[in-house]
């Protein structure tokens, strides 16, 4: 009888190890490519000057790769009242002299983002998802004290790439000017 016992085992464990796994031949080795991300940021501009009581720089430019688009400003005097603000590139700064600008419908300029506050010091507006294109960038003085100020434009892009390296983007349409202009501040 163990004898027959022990027959009977062996074929079921045999059937058991070969079972069917839907399988038609080997698994083959796949590769997954993970997307490489890198972030760089370029300077478009600095600078520094004075910017008098009741009028405004303006730091036109622009962006030939789209990324977010960075600017800062710090200044010398602490009662200095500084208002900032980033502008469609259309925006001229006679535009923005005009007395509709920034506040009323009338307003010719796009303000794409704004700082209306005397602090913080130093200050930096950005605007995500920018370009390529235009902007302006103004410095108010809506103060009564003249100030020296500091100012920064620069561009953070991010790209990605499926293969092992990426390459930054660079671009020759990258460019920066300045321009000063009196404006009274609102009343």
């Amino acid at each position: 009888m163990c004898k027959r016992f022990v027959l009977l085992i062996v074929p079921i464990l045999y059937l058991v190890g070969c079972g069917d796994s839907g399988s038609t031949g080997p698994t083959p080795n796949t590769t997954t490519s993970t997307p490489v991300t890198q972030t760089s940021t370029r300077q478009l501009g600095e600078g520094s000057g004075r910017v008098t009581s009741q009028a405004f720089s303006m730091v036109t430019g622009s962006v030939g790769t789209p990324g977010e688009l960075l600017a800062n400003a710090n200044w010398s005097v602490d009662e200095a009242i500084l208002w900032m603000y980033i502008v469609d590139g259309a925006c001229t700064p006679q535009q923005f002299a005009a007395e509709a600008c920034p506040f009323d419908a009338g307003c010719e300029c796009e303000i794409l983002a704004r700082s209306e506050a005397p602090v913080p010091k130093p200050r930096e507006l950005s605007v995500p998802n920018f370009g390529p294109g235009g902007f302006g960038f103004i410095i108010w003085n809506v103060g009564d004290v003249d100030t020296n100020t500091s100012w920064q434009v620069r561009v953070r892009s991010t790209t990605s790439s499926s293969g092992p390296s990426s390459r930054s983007q660079s671009s020759d349409s990258d460019a920066v000017t300045v321009e000063m202009i009196a404006k009274k501040p609102p009343s």
